[in-house]
């Protein structure tokens, strides 16, 4: 072993040579300062620890984000459901003289005790007095639910198969349904079971259709869709608007058909309005907001938004847009949407 002595120390210290060539000489413990046996592979405690905080820290950065991005992406699925079935529907008004796929529901001819309400296509001559009503959902989706079986003669219980717009969403799909016009039964699987997806709405959460004091009356967890057959609801408010004063004016015979063939020819020549501006689908969450009594009232969607709405247009957009409250003019129309005629001159007899 080569040492060299360092001054005159009364205590002499060696310097030893660790080199590579004499490093073989020194056990390991006089290397490292500890046995190699005592070498370890894991964490202290403390480490552990600090590796945990570290990752907690990164999760609750993460996690909204990535909780904002999943909503995004259900608003988006809502955007494009609605975009298919306006696109679905333009076709469907270029095949059918300009009309939109909105009907009345008829009486059965002959009259029978169970039977499927007529289209309007179907029953074009038929009498405005064989009219039992009209619907917002009936335009297009899936079987809705036993509940409309004992409402008003079933005029609001439409088979999938017989919703006008349906064939144009869903080119190849065979549309269950009873033979010779008959109900499906409250349980049945064609009811329970059959699903057409662009209909459904991933912001769909709560229904009021089903309640006497619509809207302020929900259910909770029980959608639209599941409801009525669609989550997404025809804009009717025009057909209220040539209901109510100062439209009254439509006397005689049928004044609930002269007011939606009224309407429909507006729409067919975009007539008063303009179709950017002009709904004719907007989601479930819109229906309530519009026609809740209170102006100024806020609610949430199904997206986490207050007061906001997926709406279709004539022109075939489709916009996420702020939804007024007030069941009033202000909430029918203003700068953002319009679901009622502007300006439409009153009409004569």
């Amino acid at each position: 072993m080569d040492c060299t002595w360092l001054g005159q120390a009364p205590h002499p210290t060696y310097v030893r040579d660790f080199s590579r060539e004499h490093l073989s000489d020194y056990p390991l413990r006089d290397v490292v300062g500890r046995r190699a046996s005592h070498w370890r592979l894991g964490f202290t405690l403390i480490e552990l620890l600090v590796v945990i905080a570290i990752i907690a820290l990164l999760i609750g950065l993460l996690l909204p984000a990535l909780a904002k991005s999943r909503t995004r992406a259900r608003l988006m699925v809502s955007m494009s459901n609605e975009r298919q079935i306006t696109t679905a529907a333009l076709l469907y008004r270029e095949d059918n003289k300009g009309n939109m796929p909105l009907s009345p529901s008829y009486k059965p001819f002959p009259p029978v005790g169970n039977y499927r309400p007529l289209p309007r296509p179907v029953a074009e001559s038929r009498r405005v007095s064989d009219i039992l009503g009209w619907a917002s959902f009936l335009y297009g989706g899936k079987n809705a639910h036993g509940y409309w079986l004992g409402i008003n003669l079933r005029a609001y219980d439409m088979n999938a198969k017989d919703r006008l717009l349906n064939p144009y969403v869903y080119s190849d799909l065979d549309f269950p349904a009873p033979p010779n016009g008959a109900a499906f039964g409250p349980n049945d699987s064609g009811r329970t079971e059959f699903k057409m997806d662009v209909f459904r709405d991933p912001g769909d959460k709560l229904v009021s259709r089903q309640h006497v004091n619509y809207p302020t009356d929900c259910t909770s967890g029980f959608t639209a869709y599941d409801c009525t057959g669609t989550s997404y609801q025809a804009n009717f408010k025009w057909l209220q608007q040539l209901r109510d004063p100062p439209f009254l004016a439509f006397t005689g015979n049928g004044p609930l058909m002269r007011a939606f063939d009224f309407g429909m020819l507006r729409m067919r020549k975009a007539d008063e309005f303009s179709p950017s501006k002009f709904v004719w689908l907007n989601d479930q969450f819109s229906d309530i907001v519009v026609n809740w009594w209170t102006a100024g009232h806020q609610e949430k969607n199904g997206f986490g938004d207050t007061n906001m709405g997926v709406l279709a247009f004539l022109d075939g957009h489709v916009g996420y847009v702020p939804i007024r409250s007030g069941h009033d003019a202000e909430s029918y129309s203003n700068e953002h949407y319009s679901m009622i005629f502007d300006g439409l001159p009153i009409p004569q007899d």
